[in-house]
Formats: C-alpha cells, sequence, structure tokens
C-alpha cells in the first residue's frame, strides 16, 4: 500500500478510477483519463509509474462545464456512489478531479470541490478524489 505522502494526483485518480469503473471489458461504460496523465513524470524527477499510467489510460482531452476534467466517463453506478435516486436507463456521465500530494506536500482539496461543482452543469455525477488524510 502506497504511503499517504506518495499519493500524488495521478495515484489518486488510478484509485478513483479502479473504484468508479472497475471492469475495464465491460462494454456498456468507458472512462478516459485526461491526456495531462500520459505524461512520463508529474512532478520534476518523480515520475508516474507505468501501472499507474496503464491503469489511467485510454487518455483524451475532454471539456465538462468551463474545463476539463482529470477524468470523464460513463457507467451505471451503484446507488451507494449516488447522493439522490436516478430515473431512466441511461447511466450518467461521471466527472472525477483528482487532488494528490504535490511537491509541497499540500493538497488542494478546496479547489477540487469547485471544480468538481462547475462540473455538474453538464455532468450527472462529479466526484472529487483526495487522499482520505487530506480531508478534513
Amino acid at each position: 500500500m502506497a504511503s499517504a505522502a506518495s499519493l500524488s494526483e495521478p495515484a489518486v485518480l488510478a484509485h478513483a478510477k479502479r473504484r468508479l469503473f472497475p471492469d475495464a471489458d465491460d462494454d456498456r461504460s468507458y472512462a478516459v483519463a485526461d491526456t495531462q496523465f500520459a505524461m512520463d513524470e508529474w512532478l520534476p524527477g518523480r515520475p508516474i509509474p507505468p501501472a499507474v499510467r496503464e491503469t489511467l489510460a485510454p487518455f483524451n482531452h475532454v471539456r465538462v462545464g468551463s474545463g476539463y476534467p482529470d477524468l470523464v466517463g460513463v457507467r451505471r453506478l451503484e446507488s451507494d456512489l449516488l447522493a439522490v435516486d436516478r430515473f431512466g436507463d441511461d447511466p450518467p456521465l461521471v466527472a472525477v478531479e483528482a487532488k494528490g500530494y504535490t511537491g509541497s506536500e499540500a493538497v488542494d482539496v478546496e479547489r477540487g470541490v469547485v471544480q468538481a461543482y462547475d462540473r455538474l452543469h453538464e455532468a450527472n455525477a462529479a466526484y472529487v478524489a483526495a487522499p482520505a488524510d487530506a480531508i478534513s
């Protein structure tokens, strides 16, 4: 298990993708991570582990609301992942904003909440993913 300080934004997003989109072979769902996560390094001198990049693939730059979420996908979600009852047969459009530790060891959860809220103008569900110990 990774230590909290090693949970960079790509690692946090990989955890969120595995939770929200657990079956990569499900042809009724899909998820793409933003192209920024296809880089070799997230922070200078700190490479993104190949397993994290593999989990996050495929990559695309998708605009939702006024910005580009870290992860966008479509999948029927379990009721414990939704704050409201959904009606209808279409799976929701999901947007995820991830925040992780930076070189200064800070996690900007507040910014993630603002970004996720903005995505709700066009997405059906929006989430902030962050290390548990960074959330007060």
